[in-house]
């Protein structure tokens, strides 16, 4: 086998090869005629896809040839000025009057995107989402599907040829008749970057570059976006059919059936295709070159590549490549190889380069190379982890090279397995996705790949009926055989955007995320079930969230017979609208709880209702029902007290003009009390069996506050009190009365010197000097005598006559 180094070409310090990716068929074969056809038509190139303009259609096909859909153009919007791929590979088809974008390829929906209406001038190019009118040059830029103006052309300037100007990272760059524009579609600033220059075409690099072309002389001249000369030129051999810049900052050179390519040295080498170049794409690590019989894909060979196949290489990578392959016939020459290289760097370089080729035979070649260096490897020296991700990741590029889908490594690891994933969706190859799903081990996209399956199965059914086409669905869902969650949901609501309500309603009960499973329920207006639903996964936090989203959108009345059809057992709604009485009120009434309605009536109290008003109500709906629990007897017995408490109120308050509604009893009797109603105290107490003892310390309370305590002896000593006479003395004392208090001593059950020491203690002197006299103690009373003050003489005279008896 060939070395590939041979159809390689040197630019500077680096090798490039264009490599064949596959044969085309278009329009059968590769005649003039054919050449004819693509060169007159639209055309436009994506990874994976090319678009052509075909008499009134626009074609879309796989990068092999073959056919996958097609779109008729719209004569509304006059014209067809071009064809464009956006990053996501949607295709942008721009007209004179507006623009229409198709995002899939297995449904021929198009969202259109009209001119505006005011406007008196038609689209002339675009380029990167930018749109030129062509009378006033004016700037649109396509953002969220509408055409919005972002620069009038206020500077007059003329843009003679559409490679005038050019638009990438953000920047517009527009050449005058003199000059050259520079606008920023970030900050929407316009300036004049080079002036007095004559130039007749321009190309913006990615790397902020300029290209200026001048047809006399067919110079090429550089300068920055600065406007700063690079000085750098190139000199042409003819005028350029084209010209691109690559993302490495190499500028792509075209003519009929050749391609230059120039690194930053002005260095160039050269390719050559004899059957014509019909469209030159630049791709994040090459150019696709399309001829009228192949696709081929020119590229920068990596270091890894270029090491091990460039004449004469001596690095580790080749020595092991060249040992390998004189395995069979001179293995001791072999072994000698191996000794002289450093293994661990060449499996390393082999494995790299098995990579970026594309011929399986070299690719076993660079493995078998790298096994057995590997395997004369001391054990666990190399990471068996990074051979088996090298083999796994060619398993995945030779699969998507077998089903035409050509992508290179460098695209590979950009786009990853998401954005490939959409691609081969986007051309409906269901079957191959999932095969790559399955060689990248990647099953939690599985359900992606059946949800877009079953949105197109479901568009293109339209004379299936709805138990049919959920058939399908369910067969294909068992071969599936996925263990993540297939989301259903997104699948009946693409069903009910269908106008398909029944097969919605059946895919959503498959759906097994209840909260997705709830959201689409209620999108159907299937309220009943979104509540079984969330009651069966017992969520309350989601319960009540639907609950309330049906309380805004239904009448009352409807709601409140949802909650009775599915929740009468559930109290969840009721104990979170537990302050909305009015709600409660209209709940329990028409579900005839009438001991929850008693309730809701008692806790309305001091809200918008008397407890006086209700409480007639409320005993009226405790007695219709048949079964009384002991607490709800209670609860009844305390009612019934209640209301009789408030006549009896209302009759005191139109007999002493008081006002004893909502007071409690012990208020509405030391009221009483100060007001001197004895006699309807005493018929409070019994009425309402208050305990004596309330009444006791009540009178005590208010007489002592009143300071009536010769109506406070006169009632304590005028019968056998429910409180002790110890309490009264204290509450009297602490209370600052140590000389009132002191006449419930004697009543008091403590010895004779106790009693002397409290009748001392309140400075009750007459009543010491008697207890003494009393009880004949001589001592006692001349100790008595001692203390009485000088301002009390009668009980001094009283002491002394006692003592005189004794």
């Amino acid at each position: 086998m060939a070395s590939p180094s041979l159809h390689w070409e040197k630019l500077g310090d680096k090798f490039w090869r264009s490599k064949e990716v596959c044969q085309l068929n278009w329009f059968g074969g590769n005649n003039s005629s054919g050449d004819d056809t693509l060169e007159m038509s639209c055309s436009a190139t994506c990874l994976s896809l090319f678009a052509i303009e075909v008499d009134n259609s626009v074609h879309v096909f796989d990068r092999t040839g073959h056919f996958i859909t097609k779109t008729a153009i719209d004569q509304k919007f006059g014209k067809l000025v071009k064809l464009a791929f956006t990053e996501d590979e949607d295709l942008v088809l721009v007209y004179t009057n507006g623009v229409e974008i198709l995002k899939d390829w297995n449904v021929s929906d198009k969202i259109s995107v009209p001119l505006v209406v005011d406007v008196d001038d038609t689209i002339w190019d675009y380029k990167s989402g930018v749109l030129i009118l062509r009378n006033s040059k004016d700037i649109y830029q396509l953002i969220d599907n509408k055409l919005v103006l972002l620069h009038k052309n206020t500077e007059n300037y003329e843009i003679l040829v559409k490679d005038g100007w050019d638009c990438k990272n953000g920047d517009v760059v527009i050449l005058d008749l003199d000059s050259v524009w520079r606008f920023d579609l970030r900050s929407h600033h316009f300036k004049k970057i080079i002036a007095g220059c004559h130039y007749h075409r321009l190309y913006l690099s990615y790397n902020g570059q300029l290209c200026l072309y001048n047809g006399k002389g067919d110079r090429l001249d550089f300068y920055s976006l600065k406007g700063d000369d690079l000085n750098r030129n190139i000199t042409l051999q003819k005028a350029p059919r084209d010209i691109k810049w690559d993302f490495e900052g190499n500028l792509s050179v075209l003519y009929e059936d050749e391609l230059f390519l120039y690194n930053s040295q002005s260095q160039y080498v050269s390719f050559w295709y004899p059957y014509g170049i019909v469209l030159l794409e630049i791709f994040l690590d090459g150019i696709l070159v399309v001829t009228t019989n192949q696709l081929s894909f020119v590229t920068q060979v990596k270091e890894s590549t270029s090491s091990i196949f460039k004449i004469g290489s001596v690095t580790a990578g080749a020595l092991l490549l060249d040992a390998f392959k004189e395995l069979e016939t001179n293995l001791p020459k072999a072994i000698e190889n191996l000794r002289s290289i450093d293994l661990s760097t060449a499996v390393v370089d082999c494995l790299t380069a098995s990579l970026e080729e594309s011929d399986v035979k070299v690719q076993k070649q660079l493995l078998g190379a790298a096994s057995f260096g590997k395997e004369s490897l001391p054990y666990k020296s190399f990471d068996s982890s990074f051979f088996v991700s090298i083999c796994n990741k060619l398993k995945i590029l030779n699969f998507l090279n077998s089903i035409d889908f050509f992508i290179t490594n460098d695209e590979y690891d950009y786009y990853k397995i998401e954005g490939i994933l959409d691609m081969l969706l986007k051309m409906g190859k269901y079957y191959e996705s999932i095969k790559l799903l399955e060689l990248a081990n990647r099953p939690d996209l599985k359900p992606k790949v059946f949800v877009q399956w079953c949105i197109v199965k479901i568009r293109v059914s339209s004379d299936l009926e709805d138990i049919k086409i959920l058939d399908i669905i369910n067969k294909q869902l068992s071969v599936l055989n996925t263990k993540n969650n297939v989301p259903m949901a997104t699948i009946a609501g693409y069903s009910y955007s269908e106008g398909r309500f029944k097969l919605a309603r059946e895919l959503c009960k498959m759906e097994k995320l209840t909260p997705t499973k709830v959201a689409m329920l209620m999108k159907l207006e299937d309220y009943n079930i979104a509540v079984q639903e969330c009651l069966h996964e017992g969520s309350c936090a989601l319960t009540i969230s639907l609950l309330l989203e049906l309380k805004d959108k239904l009448p009352a009345s409807q709601f409140t017979k949802l909650l009775i059809l599915e929740m009468r057992d559930t109290q969840l709604f009721p104990y979170y609208e537990q302050d909305n009485y009015e709600f409660l009120y209209d709940y329990f009434r028409q579900i005839d709880e009438y001991k929850d309605l008693a309730h809701v009536l008692r806790r309305s109290v001091n809200k918008n209702l008397s407890l006086q008003s209700i409480q007639p109500q409320i005993l009226e709906l405790y007695n219709t029902i048949p079964h009384k629990t002991e607490h709800l007897k209670q609860d009844i017995s305390l009612i019934q007290r209640e209301v009789k408490r408030n006549q009896y109120m209302t009759e005191i308050n139109n007999k002493l003009g008081t006002n004893f509604e909502r007071e409690p009893l012990n208020d509405v009797l030391a009221k009483l009390i100060e007001l001197k109603q004895d006699r309807v105290a005493k018929d409070l107490v019994k009425k309402f069996d208050i305990p004596e003892r309330n009444f006791h310390i009540t009178t005590l309370k208010v007489l002592v506050k009143q300071k009536r305590f010769e109506e406070l002896s006169s009632f304590m000593t005028g019968i056998r009190p429910a409180i002790s006479y110890q309490y009264i003395f204290d509450y009297i004392k602490k209370r600052g009365h140590k000389l009132e208090a002191s006449e419930y001593i004697s009543h008091l059950h403590v010895s004779y010197s106790d009693k002397m020491a409290l009748y001392l203690e309140c400075k009750n002197y007459r009543a010491a000097v008697e207890l003494a006299g009393r009880e004949k103690d001589v001592m006692g009373l001349k100790d008595v005598y001692a203390k009485i003050p000088a301002n009390e003489p009668q009980v001094k005279a009283l002491a002394n006559q006692i003592l005189a008896t004794l």
